[in-house]
Protein backbone atom coordinates (compact mmCIF):
# COMPACT_ATOMS: atom_id res chain seq x y z
CA UNK A 1 0.00 0.00 0.00
CA UNK A 2 1.43 3.44 -1.09
CA UNK A 3 1.12 6.23 1.41
CA UNK A 4 1.53 9.98 0.80
CA UNK A 5 3.91 10.76 4.03
CA UNK A 6 2.42 13.58 5.85
CA UNK A 7 5.65 16.34 6.78
CA UNK A 8 5.96 16.80 10.40
CA UNK A 9 7.48 20.27 11.92
CA UNK A 10 9.91 18.09 13.60
CA UNK A 11 12.25 15.76 12.85
CA UNK A 12 12.00 12.42 13.87
CA UNK A 13 13.84 10.85 16.59
CA UNK A 14 16.21 8.24 15.64
CA UNK A 15 16.68 5.03 17.93
CA UNK A 16 19.76 5.05 20.36
CA UNK A 17 18.77 1.22 21.06
CA UNK A 18 18.83 -1.91 19.69
CA UNK A 19 15.75 -4.13 19.44
CA UNK A 20 14.14 -6.48 17.59
CA UNK A 21 10.77 -5.16 15.85
CA UNK A 22 11.34 -1.49 15.83
CA UNK A 23 9.13 0.35 14.12
CA UNK A 24 10.98 3.54 13.07
CA UNK A 25 11.57 2.05 9.76
CA UNK A 26 7.85 2.24 8.88
CA UNK A 27 6.97 4.91 11.70
CA UNK A 28 5.68 8.10 8.79
CA UNK A 29 3.32 5.01 7.32
CA UNK A 30 1.84 4.50 11.05
CA UNK A 31 1.67 7.92 12.19
CA UNK A 32 -0.29 8.42 8.91
CA UNK A 33 -2.56 5.35 9.69
CA UNK A 34 -2.53 6.67 13.48
CA UNK A 35 -4.32 9.90 12.08
CA UNK A 36 -3.89 11.78 15.80
CA UNK A 37 -5.14 14.96 14.45
CA UNK A 38 -8.29 13.83 12.51
CA UNK A 39 -10.67 16.95 13.71
CA UNK A 40 -13.24 14.80 14.05
CA UNK A 41 -11.66 12.07 16.75
CA UNK A 42 -8.77 14.43 17.78
CA UNK A 43 -6.64 11.90 19.80
CA UNK A 44 -6.04 13.06 23.72
CA UNK A 45 -4.63 9.78 25.20
CA UNK A 46 -2.14 7.48 23.66
CA UNK A 47 -0.84 4.10 25.11
CA UNK A 48 1.40 2.21 24.37
CA UNK A 49 1.17 -1.31 26.42
CA UNK A 50 4.28 -3.11 24.56
CA UNK A 51 7.02 -0.36 24.85
CA UNK A 52 9.88 -1.65 23.47
CA UNK A 53 12.23 0.38 22.72
CA UNK A 54 10.10 3.36 23.21
CA UNK A 55 10.31 4.61 19.59
CA UNK A 56 6.95 4.89 19.36
CA UNK A 57 6.00 6.88 22.20
CA UNK A 58 8.97 8.87 22.11
CA UNK A 59 7.92 10.17 18.69
CA UNK A 60 4.73 10.69 19.47
CA UNK A 61 5.43 12.45 22.70
CA UNK A 62 8.03 14.71 20.23
CA UNK A 63 5.47 15.55 17.74
CA UNK A 64 2.73 15.99 19.81
CA UNK A 65 3.35 17.94 23.10
CA UNK A 66 -0.33 18.05 24.00
CA UNK A 67 -0.89 14.53 24.15
CA UNK A 68 -0.96 12.77 27.11
CA UNK A 69 1.61 9.56 26.77
CA UNK A 70 1.86 6.58 28.26
CA UNK A 71 4.58 4.00 28.28
CA UNK A 72 4.66 0.10 29.82
CA UNK A 73 8.35 -0.63 30.27
CA UNK A 74 7.79 -4.40 31.16
CA UNK A 75 11.54 -4.82 30.76
CA UNK A 76 12.15 -1.62 33.10
CA UNK A 77 14.59 -0.18 30.87
CA UNK A 78 13.82 3.40 31.26
CA UNK A 79 15.47 6.33 31.74
CA UNK A 80 18.07 4.71 29.46
CA UNK A 81 21.58 4.33 31.31
CA UNK A 82 25.32 4.09 30.38
CA UNK A 83 25.33 0.32 31.44
CA UNK A 84 22.22 -0.59 29.49
CA UNK A 85 23.25 1.35 26.12
CA UNK A 86 26.80 -0.19 26.37
CA UNK A 87 25.70 -3.51 26.70
CA UNK A 88 22.69 -3.33 24.41
CA UNK A 89 24.17 -2.00 21.55
CA UNK A 90 27.24 -4.41 21.85
CA UNK A 91 25.03 -7.73 21.57
CA UNK A 92 23.71 -9.27 18.10
CA UNK A 93 20.11 -7.52 18.17
CA UNK A 94 20.49 -5.92 21.53
CA UNK A 95 20.00 -9.05 23.43
CA UNK A 96 21.49 -12.14 22.03
CA UNK A 97 25.60 -12.24 21.82
CA UNK A 98 27.78 -9.87 22.75
CA UNK A 99 29.62 -9.55 18.44
CA UNK A 100 32.79 -8.02 17.14
CA UNK A 101 30.34 -5.93 14.38
CA UNK A 102 27.82 -4.39 17.42
CA UNK A 103 30.92 -3.41 19.41
CA UNK A 104 32.33 -1.60 16.06
CA UNK A 105 28.62 -0.47 15.16
CA UNK A 106 28.51 1.08 18.34
CA UNK A 107 32.21 3.22 18.77
CA UNK A 108 30.79 4.69 15.25
CA UNK A 109 27.55 5.47 17.38
CA UNK A 110 29.81 7.36 19.53
CA UNK A 111 32.16 9.11 17.29
CA UNK A 112 28.19 10.70 15.70
CA UNK A 113 26.82 11.92 19.23
CA UNK A 114 25.62 8.79 20.50
CA UNK A 115 25.23 10.51 24.35
CA UNK A 116 23.50 13.42 23.02
CA UNK A 117 20.90 11.50 21.48
CA UNK A 118 20.51 9.57 24.47
CA UNK A 119 19.87 12.71 26.46
CA UNK A 120 17.36 13.69 24.06
CA UNK A 121 15.53 10.66 24.26
CA UNK A 122 15.50 10.63 28.08
CA UNK A 123 14.08 13.98 28.17
CA UNK A 124 11.14 13.32 26.26
CA UNK A 125 10.49 10.23 27.83
CA UNK A 126 10.70 12.41 30.96
CA UNK A 127 7.70 13.99 30.08
CA UNK A 128 5.76 10.70 29.82
CA UNK A 129 4.29 8.42 32.61
CA UNK A 130 5.58 5.20 32.00
CA UNK A 131 4.53 2.17 34.11
CA UNK A 132 5.83 -1.24 33.76
CA UNK A 133 3.28 -4.33 34.26
CA UNK A 134 1.73 -6.92 32.15
CA UNK A 135 -0.03 -5.43 29.05
CA UNK A 136 -3.80 -5.86 30.13
CA UNK A 137 -3.05 -4.21 33.78
CA UNK A 138 -1.46 -1.79 32.22
CA UNK A 139 -4.32 -0.71 29.84
CA UNK A 140 -7.06 -1.17 32.65
CA UNK A 141 -5.52 0.64 35.02
CA UNK A 142 -5.53 3.76 32.95
CA UNK A 143 -8.86 3.48 31.27
CA UNK A 144 -10.55 3.37 34.46
CA UNK A 145 -9.36 7.00 35.19
CA UNK A 146 -9.78 8.14 31.58
CA UNK A 147 -12.77 10.93 31.90
CA UNK A 148 -15.53 11.07 29.37
CA UNK A 149 -14.00 14.31 27.61
CA UNK A 150 -10.51 12.28 26.54
CA UNK A 151 -10.12 10.28 23.25
CA UNK A 152 -7.73 7.60 23.96
CA UNK A 153 -5.62 5.71 21.33
CA UNK A 154 -4.46 2.42 21.92
CA UNK A 155 -1.13 0.59 20.09
CA UNK A 156 -0.63 -2.59 20.35
CA UNK A 157 2.77 -3.88 19.12
CA UNK A 158 3.31 -6.96 20.71
CA UNK A 159 6.04 -9.60 20.29
CA UNK A 160 5.78 -11.54 17.18
CA UNK A 161 6.32 -14.81 18.55
CA UNK A 162 5.75 -18.23 16.98
CA UNK A 163 7.06 -21.28 18.88
CA UNK A 164 7.15 -23.29 15.44
CA UNK A 165 9.64 -20.75 14.34
CA UNK A 166 13.09 -21.00 14.48
CA UNK A 167 13.05 -17.15 14.30
CA UNK A 168 11.21 -16.97 17.56
CA UNK A 169 14.69 -16.25 19.35
CA UNK A 170 15.16 -12.88 17.84
CA UNK A 171 12.12 -12.04 20.39
CA UNK A 172 12.91 -11.63 24.19
CA UNK A 173 9.61 -12.10 25.74
CA UNK A 174 6.98 -14.73 24.76
CA UNK A 175 2.83 -14.70 24.03
CA UNK A 176 -0.03 -16.03 24.37
CA UNK A 177 -1.81 -15.41 21.19
CA UNK A 178 -4.87 -16.05 22.09
CA UNK A 179 -5.36 -14.63 25.36
CA UNK A 180 -4.36 -11.11 23.31
CA UNK A 181 -6.99 -11.44 20.55
CA UNK A 182 -9.65 -11.98 23.18
CA UNK A 183 -7.99 -8.85 25.44
CA UNK A 184 -8.22 -6.90 22.73
CA UNK A 185 -11.47 -7.75 21.22
CA UNK A 186 -12.76 -7.54 25.59
CA UNK A 187 -11.18 -3.69 25.48
CA UNK A 188 -12.71 -2.68 22.00
CA UNK A 189 -16.30 -3.83 23.31
CA UNK A 190 -15.99 -2.32 26.62
CA UNK A 191 -14.27 1.12 26.03
CA UNK A 192 -14.46 3.71 23.44
CA UNK A 193 -10.93 3.93 21.92
CA UNK A 194 -9.14 3.90 19.18
CA UNK A 195 -7.10 0.84 18.54
CA UNK A 196 -4.29 -0.18 16.12
CA UNK A 197 -2.46 -3.21 16.36
CA UNK A 198 0.93 -4.19 14.47
CA UNK A 199 1.45 -7.56 13.75
CA UNK A 200 3.58 -10.22 11.56
CA UNK A 201 1.01 -11.51 8.63
CA UNK A 202 -0.73 -14.10 9.64
CA UNK A 203 -3.69 -16.62 8.65
CA UNK A 204 -4.92 -16.43 12.48
CA UNK A 205 -4.55 -12.75 12.64
CA UNK A 206 -6.57 -12.34 9.74
CA UNK A 207 -9.26 -14.73 10.29
CA UNK A 208 -9.64 -12.96 13.78
CA UNK A 209 -10.22 -9.81 12.70
CA UNK A 210 -11.63 -9.88 8.84
CA UNK A 211 -14.91 -8.63 10.18
CA UNK A 212 -16.39 -5.20 9.51
CA UNK A 213 -15.66 -3.90 12.56
CA UNK A 214 -11.99 -3.88 11.90
CA UNK A 215 -9.69 -2.27 8.65
CA UNK A 216 -6.17 -4.38 8.18
CA UNK A 217 -3.87 -2.68 6.13
CA UNK A 218 -0.53 -3.98 4.55
CA UNK A 219 3.42 -2.91 4.90
CA UNK A 220 5.85 -4.66 3.17
CA UNK A 221 9.64 -4.67 4.32
CA UNK A 222 12.96 -6.67 4.25
CA UNK A 223 13.95 -8.50 6.72
CA UNK A 224 17.18 -7.94 8.10
CA UNK A 225 17.16 -9.81 10.87
CA UNK A 226 17.09 -13.05 8.75
CA UNK A 227 20.48 -12.29 7.55
CA UNK A 228 22.41 -14.51 9.81
CA UNK A 229 20.75 -17.02 8.18
CA UNK A 230 21.78 -16.11 5.06
CA UNK A 231 18.82 -14.46 3.60
CA UNK A 232 16.63 -11.22 3.79
CA UNK A 233 13.23 -11.84 2.38
CA UNK A 234 10.57 -9.24 1.69
CA UNK A 235 7.91 -9.68 4.54
CA UNK A 236 4.47 -8.01 5.15
CA UNK A 237 3.21 -6.43 8.53
CA UNK A 238 -0.25 -5.78 8.99
CA UNK A 239 -0.96 -2.97 10.60
CA UNK A 240 -4.97 -3.88 12.48
CA UNK A 241 -7.50 -0.58 13.22
CA UNK A 242 -10.94 -0.34 14.81
CA UNK A 243 -11.42 2.76 13.01
CA UNK A 244 -11.10 4.17 9.56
Amino acid sequence: MKCNFVLYPKQLIRPVIRIVGSKYKMLHWLLEHFNLENINNKITTFLEPFGGSGIVSVNIKHLYSNIKVYLNDFDNIFPLTWEYIKDNNSRFNGYGSITESAIKQYETKIKNGLWSKVKKYNDVLSKIQIDSNDYLSFCLKILKTIKNCEKVFIYFDPPYYNEKSKYSKFYKNSLNLNKFIDDVKNINKNYDVNIAISFRDCAEIRKEFSNKNWNIYEYEKINYHMSKFGKCPIVKELLITNYK
